[in-house]
């Protein structure tokens, strides 16, 4: 299979996977993604200082270190609304709040493990067959079946 044909193949998977999460889960997966990319957003020295936390009634949720920084986050408001609508997510304004900022463990150490999600079996079922017709590998769309369910449940 060329290289060419295996990158369509995961692009449709990606759309697929994209098109059965319920807005809410698109969402959530859009602010985790541009949480990892906030050094982008807002730049080195505030990233270092603040985070972004969630999207609530249209507004970035952002934590800041310290006052100093949450004062510079608002002033920079209408700048990172437009940095984050650039990037898709549908934004009007940032609240920004003091407290701990949390970071990701630095590579090497282990997260707590999560809960496993218990997935109905007819869910899966409902979801190889929306896949069946795009991955022809049965181990694969297995796969990727319990996973579109486990996403199905995890994110509505």
């Amino acid at each position: 299979m060329s290289r060419r044909r295996r990158e369509d193949d995961l692009k449709s998977v990606q759309e697929l996977l994209w098109a059965s999460l319920p807005p809410q889960g698109r969402r959530q997966l859009l602010v985790a993604q541009l949480a990892r990319q906030w050094n982008r957003i807002v730049g080195p020295a505030l990233a270092g200082k603040s985070a972004l936390t969630a999207l609530e009634e249209g507004k970035a949720l952002v934590t800041a270190a310290s006052p100093a920084v949450a004062q510079e986050l608002n002033m920079r408001g209408a700048s990172i609304v437009r940095t984050l609508s650039r990037y898709g997510l549908e934004v009007t304004g940032v609240q920004v709040r003091v407290g701990e900022v949390r970071r990701r463990a630095p590579k090497g150490r282990t997260q707590p493990a999560q809960r496993s999600a218990r997935v109905d079996t007819e869910e899966v079922r409902r979801c190889r067959e929306q896949v069946e017709e795009r991955i022809h590998r049965d181990d694969v769309a297995d796969s990727f079946a319990r996973m579109m369910a486990t996403f199905k449940k995890r994110f509505r």
